[in-house]
């Protein structure tokens, strides 16, 4: 949702001369992918008259309960336990510090204050179970259900409008593979059967690739080989966003101007 605010409150400083019919892209990795493809879901109903030309997701995590067990002991741990203490911020109904242990507090607490990058290398190939009461894995702790379903990508009632670009490893077979493959191709079998159009490029991040085409390996990590498929896209005539009857919407009625869709509300969180 910060995007989509973000976006339109530069379009209101009329200093910055911002062309608001002009086509913009949505262009997220890692943590940015997850940032804009719930900005691409939002966008229908939270800001329909904005002119999305094209989307970009690569190397994220579309389920959550998913990516936190698919973390747990590998290289991206930090990546995994960091998930569970952001999704605690926001449902307090994961009690997150009654199942932690004295080590996993001192964790949690650690990660609030500290410099992510440094963290990530330090706590990579850590298994949660140790920061955990009972020696729980956190997937799989009742409480924690509520907050994982409650964030599943593609799950709304509108997925991107734009043609969108999904990227990440088309296989689990290396250390780099931060993010389950399967992950990535139900999310655009998901976004497909609501109606956008996708375009799914696995990328090859094998160790033999690493090995003996090492340039192809980076940029397949780090999105630099999709610059020029969105380039093309918002360099194409787009529809007329403000015509809401291209998207479904009810012409003439104005959208509520709320917070969240089915995401989540403190009234539905578990007590």
């Amino acid at each position: 949702m910060a995007l989509l605010n973000g976006l339109r409150a530069a379009y209101q400083v009329k200093s910055l001369g911002l062309n608001p019919k002009q086509p913009v892209g949505f262009f997220g990795i890692a943590g940015g992918g997850n940032g804009a493809g719930y900005a691409a879901e939002y966008q229908p109903w939270y800001y329909p008259e904005l002119n999305v030309g094209a989307v970009v997701l690569q190397n994220f995590n579309a389920d959550q309960k998913q990516f936190v067990n698919f973390s747990n002991g590998s290289m991206a741990s930090a990546f995994g336990f960091t998930t569970i203490v952001g999704l605690n911020e926001s449902y307090p109904s994961m009690n997150l510090d009654k199942h932690l242990n004295e080590l996993g507090r001192a964790q949690a607490a650690a990660w609030k204050t500290m410099c992510q990058t440094y963290g990530y290398f330090v706590f990579g190939f850590e298994r949660f179970e140790p920061l955990f009461k009972g020696n729980q894995n956190p997937a799989e702790i009742k409480d924690f259900q509520y907050a994982y379903a409650d964030n599943i990508m593609g799950t709304d009632k509108y997925g991107p409008q734009a043609p969108t670009l999904i990227t990440s490893c088309g296989e689990d077979g290396s250390f780099m593979s931060v993010t389950p493959a399967a992950d990535m191709r139900k999310l655009v079998q998901r976004y497909r059967d609501l109606g956008t159009k996708v375009t799914y490029v696995p990328a090859k991040c094998d160790d033999t690739e690493l090995i003996t085409n090492t340039y192809r390996w980076t940029t397949g990590l780090f999105g630099m080989q999709t610059s020029d498929w969105i380039d093309a896209k918002l360099k194409k005539p787009r529809p007329d966003p403000t015509d809401l009857t291209i998207r479904g919407l009810p012409t003439g009625q104005a959208w509520p101007n709320t917070l969240f869709s089915r995401r989540y509300s403190p009234e539905r969180e578990p007590r």
